[in-house]
């Protein structure tokens, strides 16, 4: 009977497998459509059609198919029937129509294609995925199915919609089926073939793309019914998991392309497992780690869930080992017998097998080339499945994501070692694939850091509230706000208390309304310890089966109640992949239990073993004894319904702190940063930057990162990268993170200020940029200073792109000078009320007046403005940063007030971090040129963009002179009136504040002149200060004043006669150092020159007083000669000369003319009347004070200290009257003073006082200031005005020095670095005013590239460089003259070295290295033009021809020697130019092949003929001279001293001619430096012979690659042992000739070796030709 029921079953699956309705559905509504339709069909309409037709008698046929086949599995796995009543036909045919119905009628129903697929041929629908919304779109104007025009299309697509609702009720049908198939599969084995066959059939299904809601929900069905049949397959057939895994990756490629396409499968999970922010910290991962902007979708693909279904569907549950003893002798004696504990068969074995074999088969996808199936299909299915994999890493309803990207992380980590250590050139193929692994490592590792930053800000609150006592009434009451939301005081909102720890709770927080209250109620943290403690009970009930009481704390509770509640899902829900979850949570616990065991001692291993079994028994929670759930429902008194007790925010904070604490994906963060961080240090430029990319994603998760010593130190040394793209990446990265975090600021801060010299344009304007952003938004930026002083400096540099200078120029104005957006002002004076305006004003802006308050006036308590950083903080660096309203309600000027004090507020802002900036590099020079250049505007004719800016930067200047001026002297009361700082501490700011003054006097000083008043208390010098800050402050003030003083009147300076100014100013002579009195001088003539000319003023009177009182000093000194021995007196004296110099310098009203009738009767007087004070007037000041400085540097015994104060006084004479230098280059004085028997500091000093003559005479002329006083003068002519009399001054002492220029050259190898420092400064200036010729000064400056001195080889290189600009081919022929210059500089300055060297030892990036001393001058002048590098490579080769050493017969030996040692020098620099490309280096080694090829031949038949009368060389000149060793070089490598050793050398008759074999020796010298430099080369470049040889000079290089250095090259040998200091040099000379031959005959051999490889491939190549 059962037999019969069967066969009747299977004949209608048989029928229903072998219907296509949606094939005939179509057909149909073709014919339809044609005239005889409704004869043909029956039918009026589709409808009719498929209600009454021969449509449903298709449905129905198809549905009892579906029906039977449901029935036929149902007897099939039935308990108690005999299986063999189903055949195995009956079995294929529901599989077959399980397979047909999914394919050919629901799939074209849900994807809304099935007017397309029936439209097809054959051929067609066999060669053509099944369509997908992207493609139906695509192909709908052209495939209409029918004849008809675009009507008919849109009525078939209608038509077939209606047939699509009709299948898509047999949808459930299809679905049963699916699960009695999955209930099939788990109870009966079937062959492997019909099992590939159902899991193919089923898999199809996750090609749906559903268009409708119905559809949606449909596919849904469908999905779950799929994944759990293919699970149980997986789960059953182990050997077909491959074969499984394998069909999923030629799925991939026809799933659905679109978003929404893909994520249709809803994450079922339990709410009380997964809380509603703990789902939101999930969609958070998506949001931070893949750049999604948008809120994610909490859906998944189910592609996605089925891989994670698979990889736990291979959890096994886990074995005991046999237990093993280390005394297995019977041997019960030994009581400390060790035990080792059983080991467990880890559950998760096969599931990490799964998760790699997948994730490597995806990844090696991914890295493959090709259209069909290549990378560009599966990198966006990566990409995808890692946003699924992310979004579910907090569901532990899906353990195995967090094994599956473990399984990414560590593939593509060894896949990028693997492509970087490979030299196959296989990076060069797969750098689209580097750019996939770094993005999905970013990801995974962005969202890892953002779990737990949320945990570490989120913690579990587990610990019972600390209570405090609120004594504010007369009873003690217990009070404590110990709420999520972190407020500390109690408010009008509905709490709650808990009953056990009495802490309050907002019922808001915790999830609990007014109207829901419950009777008791425990806050987390009690209701777990309540979870401990009842955990405890129930172990201890258990007895010996239960754990030990000391495992049971929190985080066992936190593992158990997860465990517990999905078991219990596992039993009472639908949900897929329940059970297996369960399990892989289970086993997931029982293997770290057993690692522990293992690594542990005995009695963690008993008290593991007791767990591990209790473990072991729940695998089967419906057989476990210890399973506490009872009737398996969630009470509130079983240890899972309690989890459901605890608050959702508390749920989500145990959820993710358990994962935290259990992930090894989130424990192991720190290693796979630094994993990432590693290949920092990678060698391929592509890795490092790739790798930052992957730190930016990270940090943008937790910018706290960027502080973290290991990752910060890796990140600052990518500022030194060797790749400017790299160097421009960290700085991208750092600057991220800068703006919004000022440790990160502050953390980086050194790496910023090296980014600011960076040789790369672009890393220098982003460490602009990045600056910028950091000075706008972080007033309390700790390297503000720093950082502000380095740009001034790159500013002040004319070697410095304009486009970085004018990033730089925009910065300070727009953080010094740029104070609104007008639009920005408008938008705020309508968007807040006045009511708020008190909120946002910083605290020096809450004052009653607005306009009349100073910038200083700050609140009571308050510090002084220059320390006081809360203040500054508050302030607005820029309208976009700072919203500044104002009351929409207040009249215009009460807002012009606000106006008002907001500037004066931003100008006080930016002059207290212009004092900062003085204070830190101690100069104010910078911040002058800055102020210089932003005042300065560029023609109108220049009508650029850059232009308009300039003039809008130099607009903002002006306007904001004032304001800034002002709100300096203000800063300069406020820290007077400070009375929290010592007096005597506030001279730094004081001595800053003076300096910045002195660049706004340059700038603007009428408006310094405004608070004039202010300053000249000051002249006092009575601040209580200290000494060194007194001395700078008057220095300082006294330039304000010289510079001020030309603004004044005379009824100012009438005003001012009677003040004790001019008093002031003489004190500060008589008190403070030179620099002040000079200053102070200086003002004294500026003050007597603005007087009334018809009467003596005051300042005159003081003048001439104080002049005259130094001279008759002087004078009354220098007759009685006491300066000599009181020192004392020689201060005075030195005082003295310098108050008279700088007198002669700056008094205008002094002249020689006056002085040339006296000098007549003055000749005759032995004591001289002109030497008297009373004949001193200013007219005759400077002729006078000639002759007594003079006298003190002519007189022998006198102090050297005083000669160069003499000499000082001298040159103010000179820079105001400079014929007199005349005068003293006649008289030799000149000669003597710069002569090498000068003392040094006189020496050093005129070369000082020199340089100070030739600048004042150029300023003189190029300010105008000679033509102004030729103007004045009547006596000139027009024909000498218009012949430029005004220069002749200016060109008179350049000359007379280049007369020195000789004694000039020898300075700059002087020893005394000062000397050489002077010199080279003093040649510099004589260069840029066209005084010298380059030729001759060219050598020398670079001689001076291997000073050890930095600031001298800077100074060189300045000059070099800029000769190289205007002359470049005259820089690269002067420097071979140069390399001999370098040689004799090493020699002269530094004869302590035992070998000169052309290696200076440098510092960069913090690091001291070795570095050729023209590497400078190389990269900067001649490495960009390859004419330059070419001709300065032959040049210096040149050098190395014997023919050089053949000068005149004259030469002895030691004559040779230096030779040599001059090219061993050469050498070496040959050996270390920083060649950028591979084409200098091979054009070297073709060069020395050539010369070697040619000369070395000629000089081994010199020696030949040379050692044959000797018995030394082969008789017969036609042998070959060089085939092997002859009896010199055995003697060579088989003795130390090989001249005692042959016979011929020791023999009188006839005597060995020494010179003669010195003469050749070295010439082979030459030789031999030249092959030592080709074989390093070779070796440090890795270079082969072939491609040495095979190099054409003339070939153009196009885009050639830079050139790398090896890792571990050798240091290059430029040593000759003729160079050695021994007795008897033969020895030496023996052993080069040996060194040559050796050297010679490898070249040879070399040659030879690669012509024999040449000649082999030519006859293949023949061989070939032959046989085609």
């Amino acid at each position: 009977m059962m037999a019969q029921l069967v066969e009747y079953l299977e004949k209608h699956v048989a029928i229903a497998a072998g219907i296509d309705f949606i094939q005939s559905a179509y057909d149909t509504i073709q014919k339809i459509k044609s005239k005889d339709g409704k004869k043909e069909t029956g039918c009026k309409n589709i409808d009719e059609w498929i209600r009454n037709g021969y449509g449903s008698e298709l449905l129905a046929t198809l549905s009892n198919g579906l029906e039977a086949a449901r029935t036929i599995l149902f007897i099939m796995t039935s308990p108690g029937i005999d299986r063999r009543v189903v055949s195995e036909d009956a079995i294929v045919a529901s599989l077959v129509l399980m397979r047909h119905n999914i394919a050919k009628n629901i799939l074209p129903a849900i994807n809304d294609c099935g007017h397309i697929t029936a439209g097809m041929s054959k051929s067609q629908l066999h060669g053509s995925p099944i369509p997908t919304k992207k493609r139906r779109r695509r192909s709908s104007a052209n495939d209409g199915g029918g004849t008809g025009g675009g009507s008919n299309d849109a009525t078939t697509i209608r038509d077939m919609g209606k047939c699509y609702k009709a299948i898509f009720k047999l949808t459930g049908h299809t679905v049963l089926l699916m699960e009695r198939f999955d209930i099939l599969i788990q109870r009966i084995p079937l062959e492997d073939q019909h099992i590939m066959t159902l899991s193919a059939g089923a898999l199809v299904s996750l090609e749906l793309d559903p268009s409708t809601d119905a559809a949606v929900n449909l596919s849904h069905q469908l999905h779950v019914a799929t994944i759990g049949m293919v699970t149980s397959i997986f789960r059953q057939y182990v050997k077909l998991r491959p074969l499984i895994v394998e069909d999923l990756f030629a799925l991939m490629l026809k799933m659905p392309s679109g978003k929404r396409g893909m994520k249709t499968f809803p994450i079922h999970c339990s709410k009380v497992l997964n809380p509603q922010i703990a789902c939101e910290l999930s969609k958070s991962l998506l949001i931070g780690a893949t750049g999604i902007s948008s809120t994610p979708s909490s859906n998944i693909q189910p592609i996605s869930i089925t891989i994670m279904s698979l990889v736990q569907a291979a959890v096994i549950r886990p074995s005991v080992g046999n237990t093993d003893f280390n005394n297995l002798d019977g041997d019960n004696n030994n009581n400390s017998q060790m035990y080792t504990p059983p080991r467990l068969t880890s559950g998760l074995g096969a599931c990490q097998a799964v998760s790699d074999f997948f994730v490597n088969h995806l990844l090696r996808r991914c890295s493959k080339k090709g259209e069909d199936g290549g990378a560009s299909e599966f990198r966006p299915i990566l990409s995808n499945l890692i946003e699924d994999l992310l979004l579910v890493l907090l569901v532990p309803e899906y353990p195995a994501a967090e094994m599956i990207v473990l399984s990414i992380a560590n593939s593509m980590y060894r896949d990028i070692i693997q492509m970087t250590s490979s030299k196959g050139g296989k990076e060069s193929i797969t750098t689209t694939y580097f750019n996939t692994i770094f993005d999905a490592l970013g990801k995974i590792s962005a969202a890892v850091a953002r779990i737990n930053k949320w945990n570490e800000e989120h913690a579990v609150r587990l610990e019972l509230p600390t209570i405090r006592e609120n004594n504010n009434n007369t009873q003690s009451a217990i009070q404590h706000l110990d709420c999520y939301c972190n407020e500390t005081e109690f408010g009008d909102k509905f709490m709650l208390k808990c009953d056990r720890c009495k802490a309050w709770y907002h019922g808001d927080c915790i999830g609990v309304s007014r109207d829901a209250l419950p009777e008791k109620w425990l806050c987390d943290g009690c209701q777990f310890d309540r979870i401990v403690d009842i955990e405890r009970d129930r172990n201890m009930n258990l007895g010996e089966s239960g754990c030990s009481p000391d495992l049971i704390d929190r985080p066992y509770c936190m593992r158990r109640l997860v465990i517990d509640y999905l078991s219990i899902l596992s039993l009472n829900s639908d949900l897929t992949g329940i059970k297996d979850a369960y399990e892989f949570q289970l086993a997931r616990w029982l293997k770290e239990l057993d690692t522990a065991n293992a690594n542990n001692d005995n009695v963690v291993a008993n008290d593991n073993s007791s767990l591990i079994s209790g473990l072991i028994e729940l695998w089967d929670p419906r057989s476990s004894p210890t399973f506490n759930v009872g009737d398996n429902t969630m009470n509130s008194k079983s240890l899972s319904g309690m989890l459901s007790h605890l608050s959702d925010e508390g749920r989500s904070r145990m959820v993710v702190d358990f994962s935290c604490k259990l992930s090894t994906l989130l424990t192991s963060f720190k290693s796979q940063v630094g994993r990432i961080v590693k290949l920092l240090e990678s060698p391929s430029k592509s890795v490092r930057k790739l790798s930052l990319k992957a730190i930016e994603k990270i940090a943008d998760a937790d910018s706290n990162l960027m502080t973290n010593p290991f990752i910060r130190n890796a990140v600052t040394r990518r500022f030194s990268d060797e790749s400017i793209s790299v160097r421009d990446a960290v700085v991208s990265l750092v600057g991220s993170y800068c703006v919004n975090s000022p440790d990160v600021a502050n953390a980086f801060h050194p790496a910023l200020i090296q980014g600011l010299s960076d040789s790369g344009v672009s890393v220098r304007k982003r460490t602009v940029q990045v600056l910028l952003d950091i000075l706008l938004t972080n007033p309390t930026y700790e390297g503000r200073a720093e950082a502000c002083s380095v740009m001034l400096r790159l500013a002040a540099d004319p070697k410095e792109d304009d486009t970085v200078r004018d990033l730089i120029y925009d910065l300070f104005s727009k953080i010094w000078l740029d104070n609104t957006d007008k639009a920005g002002e408008a938008n705020r004076r309508s968007s807040r009320s006045s009511r708020n305006f008190d909120d946002i004003m910083s605290p020096l802006s809450r004052v009653s007046n607005l306009e009349v308050v100073g910038v200083g006036a700050t609140p009571s308590g308050s510090k002084t403005p220059l320390s006081d950083s809360d203040a500054v903080s508050q302030l607005p660096n820029t309208p976009q940063t700072n919203a500044w309203s104002v009351a929409t309600k207040n009249t215009r000027s009460t807002t012009k007030k606000v106006r008002s004090r907001y500037i004066q507020i931003r100008c006080f802002t930016a002059v207290h971090q212009m004092v900062e900036v003085v204070k830190a590099a101690n100069t104010e020079h910078d911040l002058t040129l800055l102020f210089r250049e932003m005042l300065s505007d560029t023609p109108d004719s220049d009508k650029t963009k850059k232009s308009s800016a300039r003039k809008k930067r130099s607009g903002l200047a002006k306007n904001h002179i004032a304001m800034l001026v002002d709100s300096l002297f203000e800063m300069l009361l406020a820290v007077e009136e400070d009375n929290e700082k010592p007096t005597i501490e506030k001279g730094g700011d004081i001595v800053s504040i003076f300096r910045t003054l002195r660049v706004f006097t340059d700038a603007s000083p009428s408006d310094v002149l405004r608070h004039l008043d202010t300053l000249l208390p000051y002249l006092k010098i009575d601040n209580g200060l200290k000494h060194i800050d007194e001395a700078e402050i008057a220095c300082s003030l006294c330039q304000i004043l010289s510079r001020v003083v030309p603004e004044l009147d005379h009824e100012d300076c009438e005003r001012l006669s009677g003040t004790s100014v001019a008093d002031d100013l003489v004190a500060i002579t008589k008190r403070w150092g030179k620099a002040a009195l000079s200053s102070a001088v200086q003002t004294l003539c500026l003050f007597a020159d603005k007087e009334l000319s018809d009467h003596s003023g005051i300042f005159e009177k003081r003048l001439l007083s104080l002049a005259k009182t130094f001279y008759s000093y002087l004078v009354k000194t220098e007759k009685s000669g006491d300066y000599t021995t009181k020192k004392k007196t020689k201060d005075h004296v030195q005082r003295g000369l310098s108050v008279l110099g700088s007198i002669c310098q700056y008094c205008t009203s002094s002249s020689f003319d006056s002085m040339e009738i006296e000098d007549e009767d003055d000749d005759d007087d032995e004591t001289g009347s002109s030497l008297k004070a009373e004949v001193v007037t200013l007219l005759r000041i400077a002729p006078l004070c000639e002759v007594i400085f003079m006298k003190y540097y002519d007189n022998v015994t006198i102090d050297v200290m005083i000669k160069v104060s003499a000499l000082q006084a001298l040159s103010g004479v000179f820079m105001a009257h400079p014929r007199q230098m005349l005068k003293l280059e006649m008289s030799g004085v000149i000669t003597e003073v710069m002569a090498d028997t000068s003392p040094e500091p006189v020496q050093r000093e005129s070369l000082r006082c020199w340089r100070d003559i030739l600048l004042a005479e150029e300023s003189r002329v190029e300010s105008g200031e000679a033509k102004a006083r030729m103007d004045s003068k009547k006596n000139i002519t027009v024909s000498k005005k218009i012949s430029g009399d005004q220069d002749a001054d200016a060109t008179l002492f350049g000359g007379i020095l280049t007369n020195h220029a000789s004694r000039l050259f020898e300075m700059t190898k002087h020893r005394d670095k000062e000397i050489r420092f002077a010199a080279v400064d003093l040649l510099g200036h004589l260069l840029r005013q066209g005084q010298l010729n380059p030729n001759e000064a060219t050598p020398h400056l670079l001689a001076l590239q291997g000073d050890i001195e930095e600031s001298i080889r800077g100074k060189a290189l300045k000059f070099l460089m800029l000769e190289g600009e205007k002359r470049p081919d005259m820089l690269r022929q002067r420097l071979s003259a140069g390399v001999k210059q370098a040689y004799l500089f090493q020699i002269v300055v530094f004869p302590e070295l035992v070998d000169v060297s052309a290696l200076i030892s440098v510092r960069k990036d913090g690091i001291l290295q070795k570095e050729c001393v023209f590497a400078s001058v190389y990269k900067e002048s001649i490495a960009k033009i390859k004419k330059q590098r070419r001709g300065l490579f032959r040049n210096l080769l040149t050098l190395f021809d014997p023919q050089n050493l053949k000068n005149g017969h004259s030469k002895q030996n030691d004559s040779y020697t230096n030779d040599l040692m001059l090219l061993s020098f050469t050498s070496q620099i040959l050996a270390y130019l920083p060649y950028s490309v591979p084409s200098d280096v091979l054009y070297i080694i073709y060069y020395i092949s050539s010369n070697i090829a040619l000369q070395g031949a000629d000089l081994l038949d010199k020696f030949a003929a040379f050692l044959r009368p000797y018995g030394l060389a082969s008789d017969d000149e036609l042998d070959d001279v060089n085939s092997e060793e002859d009896e010199l070089e055995i003697a060579v490598r088989n003795h130390t001293e090989p001249s005692k050793n042959i016979a011929v050398l020791s023999k009188q008759n006839p005597p060995f001619n020494k010179s003669g074999f010195a003469k050749l020796c070295s010439e082979a010298g030459c030789l031999i430096l030249l092959l030592r430099l080709k074989g390093f080369l070779r070796e440090i470049y890795n270079l082969s012979e072939s491609r040495c040889s095979g190099f054409n000079p003339d070939a153009k290089e196009v885009g050639e690659k830079p050139i790398l250095k090896s890792s571990t090259s050798s240091v290059f040998d430029s040593k000759l042992l003729i160079h050695s200091d021994v007795d008897d040099r033969l020895d030496a000379m023996i052993t080069m000739y040996a060194e040559f031959r050796r050297l010679t005959r490898k070249e040879i051999s070399d040659s030879s070796y690669l012509d024999d490889d040449d000649e082999s491939d030519a006859e293949i190549v023949i061989l070939e030709e032959e046989e085609a």
